[in-house]
Order: C-alpha cells, then sequence, then structure tokens
C-alpha cells in the first residue's frame, strides 16, 4: 500500500529533478560522450582501420567491417550502413556520412542468361577526403568520390564523382561545380 502511495511521488520528484533543475543539462552531455566512445571502441576493434578522432552518433550498420579503412575525423550519424563484400571500401578523411546514408559495395549482375541465376559481384569503393555524404544518399559498388565532393540527400550515385562538385538525383548527376577561388 505504501509503495503504491510513494511511486507517484517518487516519479513527480524525478521529473521535477531532470527538467526544473536542470540535471538533465549536466548528464546528458557526458551519456552522449560516453556513447561516443563506446561506438569509437567498438568500430576499432573491427574495422581494417579507423583514424584518430572519427565519430558515431548512434547505432551505425557495417557489414563485412574488416574489408573498411576509415580516415581521420570521420562523422557517421545515426542510421548510416556500409556494406562491404569481397573489395575494400575505402573512407578518407574529414568525410560527413549523414543520417540513413547507405554505401553500397555489392549487388547482382544486371546481365541475365537465360537458365541461370543473377550472381553477385561486388567493386571497391573510394570515397576522398572532405566529402559530405547526404541524409538517405546511397552509394553504390565500383564509384570513386573525388575530394571536396558533396553529395545531396536522396542521391543515388553510381557513377564516378568529379573532386569539387555538388551531385544529387536519381541517378545522381552534377548540379554544380565549387570553386576554390575566393571573391573580392
Amino acid at each position: 500500500m505504501l509503495k503504491k502511495t510513494l511511486k507517484p511521488i517518487y516519479r513527480s520528484a524525478i521529473e521535477f529533478a531532470w527538467s526544473w533543475l536542470g540535471i538533465a543539462r549536466i548528464f546528458e552531455p557526458q551519456w552522449t560522450t560516453i556513447k561516443r566512445r563506446y561506438w569509437f571502441r567498438f568500430w576499432k576493434m573491427r574495422l581494417h582501420s579507423l583514424g584518430n578522432n572519427s565519430k558515431f552518433y548512434g547505432p551505425v550498420t557495417i557489414l563485412n567491417p574488416q574489408q573498411v579503412s576509415i580516415g581521420d575525423e570521420v562523422t557517421f550519424n545515426h542510421d548510416a550502413s556500409i556494406v562491404a563484400k569481397a573489395d575494400v571500401i575505402t573512407i578518407g578523411d574529414r568525410v560527413r556520412i549523414s543520417t540513413g546514408a547507405k554505401i553500397i559495395g555489392t549487388g547482382l549482375n544486371a546481365e541475365l542468361v537465360i537458365g541461370e541465376s543473377r550472381q553477385h559481384h561486388s567493386a571497391p569503393i573510394h570515397i576522398a577526403n572532405d566529402v559530405w555524404v547526404g541524409a538517405n544518399s546511397v552509394i553504390t559498388q565500383g564509384v570513386t568520390i573525388g575530394e571536396g565532393a558533396i553529395i545531396a540527400a536522396g542521391s543515388v550515385v553510381n557513377k564516378d564523382v568529379q573532386a569539387m562538385t555538388i551531385v544529387g538525383g536519381v541517378p545522381a548527376k552534377v548540379i554544380k561545380s565549387l570553386n576554390n577561388e575566393k571573391t573580392s
């Protein structure tokens, strides 16, 4: 009887402490840091290589992680995924991979011989330094993405992307070329 009476009071006290007294602001940053450190250590043990200061903001799926090399200061957001089969997937330094982005290094062969089933094939994927992969975009097998490129959200990249360009759409096409020249 006493337990039933005290339970709502206890709940109210906890909610008051978290919201009104600001305890959430004290503990949440530490909890987020702990989660990021956990994911970093988790993938550091499994990947072929993982550079310094890379961050995982939530669960990331990587199939065949021993085939994946990741550079320094790479950021993975929630629900990003990498599928590596027989070929290596290389991600350069300072790459940003947004929520839901998929890097898929395998697929079915488009050539169909009557009476035979389609065969899986894979090809390496190389993502150069300073690339931004937008939310829910897909990068398919055999693609090389040049340095400083931006992949727009929701794009499907099935051909190589030149350095310093923005691509978008299904399939991805060049939207704009970026220049390093500063305007006065």
